[in-house]
C-alpha cells in the first residue's frame, strides 16, 4: 500500500543533527538558571558580528568561505533568542509580588482529588493599583466537598512566589509548574471561599476532548474493576492520578515507567491497527485519502491523551512520514528524528526540559542506532527466539539509551529490566491494542463482557509479573551521583560502540564504558558512608544519615510525606527509617556526634561534638 519509487537518503541524518546541536546548545544558555549578563552581552555581540558576516556572505558571493560556518553560528543565537525572549513573560509575573487579596476571581482549569483537600490549577484574577491582571497559579485547598472544573471561586487569597526546596532528592517544583506557564501557589482555606459559580457551558475544541476523554474513562470503570480500571485509564487516556504508589513501584522497579506513560509506542501500535483496518477497504480508499484519514485519527488521539512530550514527538515524526509517503519517497528515520525535535524546539523550547521529551528523543535514538548492532549479537534457527531477541534487543536498545538521564535524575536503576521486558513487551502490546479498540467492543453484546474479562484479566497479569520483579533482592540500585557532562559523554560512547569499524574505536568506547562504572561506583560509596544532618522545617522533620540507614525523626506528630521520605532514600541509595520524636531522646549521627532535641515546638536541637567536623544543614 504504500510503495516507494526514489531510493533512501542518508541513514545518519548527520547534517540536520549539526544544526541541531548548536540550537540546542542556544536554548540551554538562554534558560534563566544559565544565563548571565556576560552571556547576555556576548550574545549581543555575535549576533551583530553574524549580521555583518550575512551581509557580506551575499555582497561579495563568497559564500564557501563562511557559509558552514555561519549556519552553524546562526543556528546557536536563534536558540539563544527564542529561549530569551519565550521565558520574557514568565520572568516578570513569577517576581511579581502580590499582596493578600480580599478579593479575587479563581478560573479553575484542572482540578485532582487529594489525600486532605484538592489541587486546583487554574487562573487567577484580580485588580491591583487600578489594573486588571491575570496570573497563572496552582492553589491547595482543604475544602472536602468536591469541586468542579466548570466552577468559579471567589477567593480571599495570598499568592506566594515558586521556590524549590533546597535538600536533596527534592522534586524541581518551580520547572514543572513552568510547563504549564504557572508563576504562582497559594494555599486556600476552605473558609476563605467566598462564593462558588458556574461558568458558561463551553463548546470548545479542547471541552469536547475532555468531555470524551471523561466517557472513555467512564467505560473502563464500569466494565474493569478498580486496579485495572485505573491502569487502563493511565495506559489508554493518559490520566495517572488513579494509579496508587504500589503500582507506581511495580513499574519503576522493571523499568517500565514508558509503558504506562501514553508515548511513541501507543501511538505506533494505533497506526497499525489503522492500517490492518483500512486494508479491508482498500479497493474504496487510495492512498491519498488513507494517510489523510491516520494523520487526523492520530492527531486527534494525541489530542484527546494531553498531547504529552512523548506523544507530541510521535505524532510529529508519524506525521513526516506519512506526508514523504506523497512523494514516494523514503525518508531517513533519523533524519526525522532530528528535524521533528528541532520543529517541536521551535514551537515551544522549554521541551528541552521536559523529561518526558529527552527519554522519549533518547529513546528513539538509541532505537535508530544502537538496535542494529545488538541485534545483530545473536542469532536464533527457531523463528519464535529471534521475534523474542528482536523485541528484547529492542527494550536494550531503549534502554541504554536513557539509563544515563534516568541514573542523572533519578539516582536508581532497575536491575531485571531485560529479563522482565522478556515477559511485557507482548503483553503489554496486547493490552494497548485491546484498550483501544475497547470502546468499539464495548457497544456489542456479550462481546463487550468477554472482551472486558479478558482485559481486566491480561491487566492484572501485567501487573503481577511487574510486581514479581520488582521484589525480587537488589530490583532497584539507587544512590547514583555524576555530572551532566557524563551523560553526554556516555551518548558519545554508545554512539562510537554502535559505529566502530575498528578495534580501536571499539576499545575506546569499553574503556569509556570502565571509567564511567567506577564513577558510579566511588560516588555511590561516597554518599553511602556519609554522615550527615538535615533539619527539613516544612516537612517538620529531623532527618540523620548515618552511613547506609537514613532515620527520619517526625518533630510533628502525625504528619507523614511519602515522596519527601523516598526522594532522600533514592538519593543517598540507603534504606529510610521513620521514628517519633521524643523530648531528651539522644540520637547518635557518629561515635563522636549526638544530638538532643530539646523542644518539639520549637524545633530546638541540641549537638553534641568531640570535633568540629560534622555538618548540620537547616532547610
Amino acid at each position: 500500500m504504500f510503495e516507494t519509487s526514489k531510493p533512501e537518503q542518508p541513514s545518519t541524518g548527520l547534517h540536520w543533527l549539526l544544526l541541531l546541536l548548536p540550537f540546542i546548545l542556544g536554548l540551554y544558555l538562554a534558560d534563566f538558571r544559565q544565563n548571565t549578563d556576560n552571556i547576555l552581552k556576548t550574545v549581543e555581540v555575535f549576533s551583530a558580528f553574524s549580521l555583518l558576516l550575512w551581509c557580506a556572505v551575499f555582497l561579495f558571493k563568497r559564500r564557501e568561505l563562511y557559509f558552514q560556518m555561519l549556519l552553524l553560528l546562526s543556528f546557536f543565537l536563534l536558540g539563544y533568542w527564542h529561549m530569551y525572549l519565550s521565558q520574557a513573560a514568565w520572568l516578570d509575573k513569577s517576581a511579581t509580588k502580590i499582596p493578600y487579596l480580599a478579593c479575587a476571581q479563581l478560573h479553575i482549569e484542572e482540578l485532582a482529588t487529594k489525600k486532605e483537600g484538592q489541587l486546583i490549577v487554574g487562573s487567577l484574577n484580580y485588580i491591583s493599583q487600578k489594573q486588571f491582571k491575570t496570573i497563572q497559579i496552582q492553589v491547595y485547598t482543604n475544602r472536602r466537598t468536591a469541586l468542579k472544573s466548570t466552577d468559579e471561586l471567589w477567593v480571599n487569597i495570598k499568592a506566594e512566589r515558586i521556590e524549590n526546596e533546597k535538600y536533596p532528592g527534592t522534586f524541581d517544583l518551580v520547572r514543572f509548574l513552568q510547563f504549564k506557564g504557572i508563576t504562582h501557589q497559594a494555599y486556600l482555606d476552605s473558609s476563605e471561599i467566598l462564593s462558588i459559580q458556574k461558568k458558561p457551558h463551553s463548546n470548545s475544541f479542547s471541552a469536547l476532548l475532555k468531555k470524551q476523554s471523561e466517557t472513555i474513562s467512564a467505560l473502563f470503570y464500569s466494565y474493569l474493576n478498580g486496579e485495572a480500571a485505573d491502569i487502563a485509564v493511565a495506559l489508554i487516556v493518559g490520566d495517572r492520578s488513579g494509579v496508587d504508589e504500589k503500582s507506581r513501584q511495580a513499574f519503576q522497579g522493571t523499568g517500565s515507567m514508558h509503558i504506562m506513560a501514553v508515548s511513541g509506542m501507543h501511538i505506533a501500535l494505533l497506526l497499525n491497527v489503522l492500517l490492518k483496518f483500512f486494508s479491508f477497504f482498500g479497493s474504496w480508499i487510495n492512498r491519498r485519502l488513507l494517510i489523510f484519514l491516520l494523520l487526523l485519527l492520530i492527531w486527534y488521539y494525541g489530542f484527546l491523551t494531553g498531547l504529552s512530550a512523548a506523544v507530541l514527538r510521535s505524532v510529529v515524526m508519524f506525521s513526516f512520514l506519512l506526508l514523504g509517503q506523497l512523494s514516494g519517497r523514503k525518508v531517513s528515520s533519523l533524519l526525522l528524528l532530528y528535524f521533528s525535535a528541532f520543529c517541536l524546539l521551535l514551537f515551544d523550547p522549554l521541551l528541552l526540559f521536559d523529561l518526558g521529551f529527552q527519554l522519549s528523543y533518547m529513546a528513539m535514538w538509541g532505537i535508530f542506532v544502537l538496535y542494529p548492532k545488538i541485534n545483530t549479537l545473536f542469532a536464533f534457527k527457531w523463528s519464535y527466539l529471534q521475534t523474542l531477541w528482536e523485541g528484547t534487543a529492542l527494550g536494550i536498545a531503549a534502554t541504554l539509551s536513557t539509563a544515563p538521564l534516568t541514573l542523572y535524575y533519578f539516582h536508581t536503576f532497575p536491575n531485571y529490566f531485560a529479563l522482565a521486558n522478556l515477559f511485557l513487551m507482548s503483553l503489554s502490546s496486547f493490552i494497548l491494542i485491546v484498550g483501544m479498540l475497547f470502546p468499539l467492543f464495548s457497544a456489542i453484546p456479550y462481546v463487550n463482557e468477554l472482551v472486558g474479562f479478558v482485559f481486566e484479566k491480561s491487566i492484572e497479569l501485567l501487573l503481577w509479573i511487574m510486581d514479581f520483579f520488582a521484589q525480587l533482592p537488589g530490583a532497584l540500585v539507587q544512590g547514583f551521583h555524576f555530572h551532566f557532562l557524563w551523560v553526554l559523554a556516555s551518548w558519545v560512547a554508545l554512539y562510537i560502540w554502535s559505529q566502530a569499524k575498528t578495534a580501536l574505536w571499539k576499545k575506546t568506547s569499553y574503556i569509556f564504558a570502565a571509567l564511567f562504572l567506577t564513577e558510579l561506583s566511588l560516588q555511590r560509596i561516597y554518599y553511602y558512608n556519609a554522615n550527615q544532618v538535615f533539619l527539613v522545617s516544612k516537612e517538620d522533620a529531623l532527618v540523620v544519615k548515618q552511613r547506609g540507614l537514613l532515620q527520619f525523626i517526625e518533630l510533628k506528630q502525625q504528619k507523614q510525606n511519602f515522596h519527601f521520605i523516598q526522594g532522600f532514600a533514592a538519593y543517598y541509595g540507603v534504606q529510610a527509617k521513620e521514628i517519633k520524636a521524643k523530648k531528651h531522646l539522644l540520637y547518635w549521627v557518629s561515635p563522636h556526634v549526638h544530638l538532643k532535641i530539646a523542644a518539639l515546638k520549637t524545633k530546638e536541637i541540641m549537638v553534641v561534638a568531640k570535633a568540629q567536623n560534622q555538618a548540620i544543614q537547616i532547610y
